[in-house]
């Protein structure tokens, strides 16, 4: 077997290709992970493009067995990128471009397996041709091609003591064109004295070509212990169309040619499962009828039990024999597989050269691996004669000696000094085999020098920048141990910049190529995994110029198109127009120049003095914050001259006094730069007048497109603006009834608005952020006793990302009436006694009203209602609320009138209002669930957390208050778990995407990213 250090394993991408109509196919990719995709297509040849192709290139034989190959030919190309672009198209492809990465970054064969039972109007095909647009696959040592019959039983490597046994059939039928026999033995034997005479195998020759001689050499040497491995066979093939099957032509005893098709043969070899390879140096013999896969001689010994054949299925001249027999057979006797060996003899063949000859071997193969033999190694050589004096042994070594040795090498061993450890555990095993586990050690300090050895290696190339080795080496490493010290990370990061690389490589190909759109793609791949990934060769901003440059070409092209239909029809002002817009944006393109000439001459002719203007945006399409370039061209297609010619743009001149000759065109270029995304239109005037008076005007419009910038917010010249309203401005609220009050927030500027301070009535609220466009809205309930104007004050301060400070105030005012005026408005009926229910109960109450009152105050707020419910339900869900003495939600019903409720007991939300008011600036506990708050935000955190819920009279003072005696007491939280929950309520009121800014580091952040934050960075941390 192959050292694994020197050759790669391979591992298989499967292609398994069924017919599902006339001419259309179903192309199953696999590999070896179980990784599966499934594209179609049509066959991309017709059976004449594949006998004009076959008889250019191949010339397949049918008669005649030796000849020459033509020169090498574009053809061949052209037909494998075909042949790759059918059956590797679409999610094939892109699983098989994966597949072909995997195997880079693993260092390991990606064997191609063709599977094409399915479809057998594609096995004649030359498959070995496949073309990826850079190399032939079949000729590259990681991808060889195979043709797999997947069979039963699939064979084991056979164990085999070298050399192998090798038996030749040359056949020369009388009646055919003569072989001479002993030139085709000489041609054989002089190949294969090319090999290293230990990696020979041993040769021999049937007497003759008849079916029952092979018979017999077989089994005489199966009785002789020496069975033979390969059988190679010479001679005359062809394909017979009545019995649409293949054959071997053998001889009868008197010389005649006999026919011996894939069955007969196959029945012969399946009783000698010692023979593992046949090759077939045969006209057809690798050719296979499209009804039945199984029809070729090379299919049918495989389908028998043969684990691997191979055909020919082009002619094949001497001298390509003979080198392909020697590479062949040499790489076969090294151990490597067959299909490996195979791909050794196609290069061998490719660099004679020979550009063509290298893809006639075809490859049917049914062992999974393509290990045909486990090669053991050769006899140990006999003992010398009893003459001669034995060697010395080594020389003894006493306890205490090996004691010594044994603490060096533990000491070396413990300390990760592996070269001084192998060499102590050696001196040890050398001296006593069974010494401890001096035998065990050194096994593994051996293996953890190599370790070490191609770490060091591996980091030397990542220092190098040769990734593809580090990945290489590295692998090895973490392959033999896992843990070996970082060598995890740095695999990863080696197989990243190699994957890097070979983006970066892939973007210069395909610039080389011209594929500019393609090489956008790939940057951004690249920057996706590296943002700032280097671009020394420039090739990014290349293919955005020569993208942007062929867009200026179409849209030349598509402007000369519409001036030469406009001269065609006589419309010389369109024709001016069309052709003056291909100047501006391609000078020089065509015959414009001329063709413009003439128009103009026309126009002069034709129509008075008059401006004609084409404005156009360069680029179109940018992105926000971006600049663009205004080209105006402005002609005087008059006859007469212009004077006092201004150029104007939203009403101000920016270019003038000119003047303008009869016939002259100027050019003007304006720079724009725009900050907000969306169509963007420009309008240019330009006036003048003829040297009589006459007044000439033109206008022209352009639109270019703005494309918004994701994550961009801040821009210093933006405009900073921000307003604050409260609702209502004035009202009026009868004296005990809760009014409520809204504060808008807005930002009205282009640039975000960053700690933003809410304070009403000298208080601050709340700290928030806010973004261009956005705002913000908040509410508070106030009770006035007092009859009287009542005003409320808030204002807004902070700064904008540009350093630009805000500060904006309102005032609402409210008019409390005494309460003799409310009442006076009470629905006759109120019950004298009322009681404070549920929220369930308040609510069926609250239903009973809007069933039998078409208007009512809101027992909770005061508000004239006529939808109760929905009310409820918005202002007050979850809130109890009172009700009459009398009520109950089984007795309501709509034959019994519920009376309209009269002024509202305070609530438990009005007590907690009432002791915030009295203790502000107090840090309590939570009389609900005992988390400690301040008494400025009690009720947020009360409206938040515990709506509608009753709780203990809070208590002042810092320490956690005690809990009602319905309630088990709750153990009280640290002041950083409170914060935290307080962060963890305020991010709700923002969406997942919006910014918000991290009131411990002012750090900006997504709003679902806070809590994270917080964690990370400021555990434990909070602020009162």
């Amino acid at each position: 077997m192959p050292d694994q250090a020197v050759w790669k394993p391979f591992r298989d991408f499967v292609i398994r290709i069924e017919q599902t109509g006339e001419n259309r196919y179903r192309v199953r990719g696999r590999t070896h992970d179980n990784r599966e995709a499934t594209t179609t297509f049509e066959s991309p040849f017709g059976d004449k493009d594949l006998k004009i192709f076959l008889l250019t290139v191949g010339q397949p034989r049918r008669t005649v067995r030796r000849g020459r190959v033509p020169q090498p030919v574009r053809e061949t190309e052209v037909f494998g990128r075909a042949l790759f672009d059918a059956a590797l198209s679409g999610a094939v492809g892109q699983l098989f471009a994966s597949a072909r990465h995997d195997a880079f970054l693993g260092n390991y064969g990606l064997r191609v397996q063709l599977r094409l039972s399915g479809a057998p109007h594609l096995v004649n095909l030359p498959w070995e041709f496949l073309f990826d647009g850079r190399d032939f696959l079949a000729l590259l040592p990681d991808t060889p091609v195979v043709r797999y019959l997947d069979l039963e039983r699939p064979p084991r490597p056979m164990r085999v003591t070298p050399p192998l046994n090798m038996l030749v059939t040359i056949s020369a039928p009388t009646d055919l064109q003569r072989l001479d026999v002993e030139e085709e033995r000489e041609k054989l034997q002089e190949a294969l004295q090319a090999m290293e005479p230990d990696k020979r195998p041993h040769i021999q020759f049937t007497p003759n070509a008849q079916l029952a001689t092979l018979q017999r050499t077989l089994r005489h040497a199966r009785l002789r212990g020496n069975p033979f491995h390969i059988w190679h066979y010479i001679g005359h093939g062809g394909y017979d169309p009545d019995q649409r099957s293949s054959f071997l032509v053998f001889t009868t005893r008197s010389g005649a040619p006999e026919r011996v098709d894939g069955f007969q043969l196959g029945t012969l070899f399946g009783g000698y499962p010692e023979i593992r390879l046949a090759v077939l140096n045969a006209c057809e013999g690798a050719r296979s009828d499209t009804e039945d896969p199984f029809a070729g001689v090379a299919a049918a010994l495989v389908e028998k039990g043969v684990p691997a054949v191979i055909g020919m299925q082009f002619e094949i001249s001497d001298e390509v024999a003979a080198r392909l027999s020697a590479e062949f057979y040499t790489a076969l006797a090294e151990g490597l597989p067959v299909d490996a060996a195979l791909t050794e003899a196609r290069r061998a063949v490719f660099f004679m050269p020979n550009w063509l000859e290298w893809a006639t071997p075809v490859l049917f193969m049914r062992t999974p691996d393509g290990q045909l033999f486990d090669l053991a190694e050769r006899a140990a050589p006999r003992e010398a004669p009893a003459d001669k004096k034995p060697s010395r042994g080594a020389p003894a070594v006493d306890d205490a000696a090996l004691e010594r040795l044994w603490i060096d090498a533990s000491a070396a061993y413990y300390t990760d000094n592996w070269a001084e450890a192998v060499d102590r555990l050696e001196r040890i095993v050398a001296a006593r085999q069974s010494y401890r586990s001096a035998a065990t050690r050194l096994e593994t300090a051996r293996r953890m020098l190599r370790c070490a050895s191609a770490y060091d290696d591996g980091c030397r190339a990542m220092e190098q920048g040769d990734w593809r080795s580090a990945v290489a080496l590295l692998s090895e490493v973490a392959e033999a141990d896992a843990d070996f010290r970082d060598v995890q990370r740095k695999l990863q990061e080696a197989r990243r910049q190699a994957r890097l690389a070979e983006l970066y490589e892939e973007a210069t190909l395909l610039s080389q190529a011209g594929h500019w759109q393609a090489v956008i793609r790939v940057f951004d791949r690249l920057h996706a995994l590296t943002p700032d990934y280097p671009d020394p060769d420039d090739l990014q901003r290349r293919a955005a110029d020569q993208i942007e440059a062929g867009e200026r070409q179409a849209q030349a092209k598509r402007l000369y198109r519409d001036g030469i239909e406009a001269i065609d029809r006589g419309d010389w002002a369109a024709a001016e127009q069309a052709l003056g817009g291909v100047e501006a944006i391609a000078p020089g393109f065509e015959s414009t120049e001329a063709l413009l000439q003439r128009v103009r001459r026309e126009l002069q002719a034709a129509y008075p003095p008059r401006l004609v203007t084409y404005l156009a945006a360069e680029p179109e399409v940018i992105d926000e914050g971006g600049s663009l370039t205004w080209r105006l061209q402005v002609h005087n297609a008059g006859q007469a001259d212009l004077r006092d010619v201004f150029v104007m743009r939203d009403r101000t001149a920016v270019e003038g006094p000119l003047s303008l000759a009869a016939g002259e065109a100027r050019m003007f270029t304006f720079r724009s730069t725009f900050t907000a995304a969306g169509q963007k239109s420009r309008t240019m005037h330009v006036t003048g007048e003829t040297e009589r008076g006459v007044e000439v005007t033109s206008s022209v419009t352009a639109t270019a497109t703005v494309r918004s910038k994701p994550k961009r917010t801040t821009r210093a010249r933006d405009r900073v603006s921000a307003s604050i309203s409260i609702e209502p401005e004035t009202a009026t609220v009868v004296a005990g009834r809760q009014l409520i009050w809204t504060v808008i927030v807005r930002n009205d500027g282009t640039v975000d608005l960053r700690r933003l301070t809410l304070e009403r009535d000298s208080r601050e609220i709340e700290t928030f952020t806010l973004a261009p466009g956005q705002e913000r809205r908040f509410t508070s309930q106030s009770r006035y006793t007092t009859p009287g104007v009542k005003e409320k004050v808030v204002s807004i301060s902070g700064s904008a990302a540009n350093g630009k400070r805000i500060f904006e105030a309102d005032v609402g005012s409210v008019e409390v009436l005494p309460s003799e005026s409310r009442r006076s408005t009470a629905t006759p009926g109120t019950a004298p006694g009322t009681k404070l229910a549920s929220a369930a109960t308040f609510r069926e109450y609250m239903k009973s009203l809007g069933r039998q009152h078409r208007s009512a105050p809101c027992p909770l707020c005061g508000v004239e209602l006529s939808n109760f419910v929905k009310h409820y339900d918005k202002m007050h869900a979850g809130e109890p609320g009172p009700v009459p003495a009398g009520f109950s939600p089984s007795s309501a019903s709509k034959s019994q009138k519920a009376p309209s409720p009269s002024a509202p007991a305070p609530t438990y939300r009005d007590r907690l209002k009432q002791f915030a008011r009295d203790h502000r600036g107090e840090m309590i506990a939570c009389p609900v669930c005992g988390v400690p708050v301040s008494t400025d935000n009690l009720l947020r955190h009360y409206d938040r957390q515990h709506p509608g819920a009753v709780g203990s009279q809070p208590v002042s003072g810092s320490a956690p208050a005690g809990r009602s005696s319905q309630r088990a007491q709750a153990p009280a939280q640290s002041p950083a778990t409170a914060y935290r929950e307080e962060l963890k309520a305020a991010i709700k009121e923002f969406g997942p995407d919006d910014y918000v800014y991290c009131p411990l580091c002012e750090t900006t952040l997504k709003a679902s990213n806070l809590i994270r934050h917080y964690d990370k960075v400021h555990p434990g941390e909070y602020r009162t």
